[in-house]
C-alpha cells in the first residue's frame, strides 16, 4: 500500500519514466476510459486482482506508457464520484471489497486523479458476474482453478486433506518422529508387541480389518479419542483462539459420550471436576443438564436451527 506522499513522488518521476516501469506487485496505473460503463468495469477489475494479490494502491487518471507528466496525467472527470465509486465496487465484487478512494489534486489533465487503496482480506475475490484476476508482479492473470485452490488454503478455507496424495503412505511418515513415538510408549510401559509393530500399524491401520468397522466404528471412536486427548492435554487452554474438527466422524458420538460424562459425574468424586468442565465445555451448558435435552440441542445445532 503506497501512502498519497509517495505517489506524489512517483508522479514526479513521469518526467522521465513510464508508469509502467514504477508498478509493481502493490502498484498498477489505469487510464480512466471515456465510457462510463467500461470505467466502472476497469476500476472493478482493478480492485479484484489487486485484492487478490495481497492488497495494493491503483492509480486512477494515468497512462503507463507515456513518458512525461503532462502527457501520462489525463485526470478523472470532475464528475466522478470516489463515493459511489466504493458503492459501485461494493456491489460487484463477492465477497464484497471496500477500498478507500482518494482525491488527488494534480496540476495536469483534468486536475485529479483517484488513489485507491485496496486491502488484501481475504481472498479469492470475484466480480459478481465470476470472473477474476490475481496480481502478480505488475500483471493481472487470470484466477485459474489452481490458483484459486492456491488462494482458499492461505485463507484456510480448503480442506487439504481431502485432496489425493500420490505418493504412498509410508514414505510421508517421519522415521525420527516415529522412534519418539516408541520411545514414549516404553516409557509408558507399553505391550512389547505394540512397539514392534510396523509404522502404519503403530499409527492403527491394523486397528480395523474391514469397510464396516473402519467407517461404521473406529471413526466415530477416533473423533471420541481425539477430543479427549485433546481436552486432557489442555491444548484448549493453551491455545483458546484456535479452531478444531474432528472430520469424517460425524457427531453422532458426542450425545453418547456426554451420557458417559454424566454418569461418571454422579457415580465418580474423584473424577467429578474433570468431568463437570469437560461437559460444560462440550455443551456450553451446565453438566447436570438433562441428556435428553442436551441431544435434542446438539441435533437442532447440527440442523441450523439453534
Amino acid at each position: 500500500m503506497r501512502e498519497l506522499t509517495e505517489v506524489r513522488s512517483l508522479l514526479a518521476a513521469l518526467d522521465t519514466r513510464v508508469a509502467d516501469d514504477l508498478e509493481g506487485q502493490d502498484l498498477d496505473f489505469k487510464e480512466w476510459p471515456a465510457d462510463d460503463r467500461h470505467a466502472i468495469r476497469m476500476a472493478v477489475d482493478a480492485a479484484v486482482c489487486m485484492a487478490n494479490g495481497g492488497g495494493g494502491t491503483v492509480v486512477l487518471g494515468v497512462r503507463d506508457k507515456v513518458v512525461g507528466r503532462a502527457q501520462a496525467i489525463l485526470g478523472v472527470p470532475d464528475s466522478l464520484d470516489p463515493h459511489q465509486l466504493k458503492r459501485d465496487i461494493y456491489e460487484r465484487t463477492a465477497p464484497k471489497l471496500t477500498p478507500d478512494v482518494l482525491d488527488l489534486q494534480v496540476p495536469e489533465g483534468t486536475g485529479r486523479i483517484l488513489v485507491m487503496q485496496v486491502y488484501g482480506g481475504l481472498p479469492p475475490y470475484t466480480t459478481t458476474a465470476g470472473g477474476g484476476t490475481v496480481r502478480r508482479g505488475k500483471d493481472c492473470v487470470p484466477l485459474t482453478g489452481d490458483l484459486r485452490d492456491r488462494l482458499m488454503v492461505e485463507r484456510g478455507d480448503s480442506d487439504v486433506t481431502a485432496l489425493p496424495v500420490p505418493e504412498p503412505a509410508a514414505s510421508l511418515l517421519s522415521p525420527s518422529a516415529l522412534e519418539r513415538l516408541r520411545d514414549l510408549a516404553r516409557q509408558e510401559q507399553a505391550p512389547a508387541d505394540l512397539v514392534r509393530k510396523s509404522d502404519l500399524d503403530l499409527l492403527g491401520k491394523s486397528r480395523a480389518s474391514s469397510f464396516l468397522t473402519m467407517h461404521a466404528a473406529i471413526h466415530p471412536l477416533e473423533g471420541l479419542m481425539g477430543f479427549g486427548s485433546m481436552y486432557e492435554g489442555r491444548v484448549f487452554d493453551r491455545f483458546p483462539k484456535m479452531r478444531v474438527g474432528f472430520m469424517e466422524a460425524t457427531c453422532g458420538w458426542v450425545p453418547f459420550w456426554l451420557e458417559r460424562l454424566h454418569e461418571l459425574l454422579a457415580s465418580s468424586v474423584s473424577a467429578g471436576a474433570l468431568v463437570a468442565i469437560c461437559a460444560g465445555f462440550v455443551i456450553g451448558t451446565q453438566p447436570n443438564a438433562d441428556p435428553l435435552a442436551t441431544l435434542l440441542a446438539i441435533v437442532l445445532f447440527g440442523l441450523g436451527v439453534l
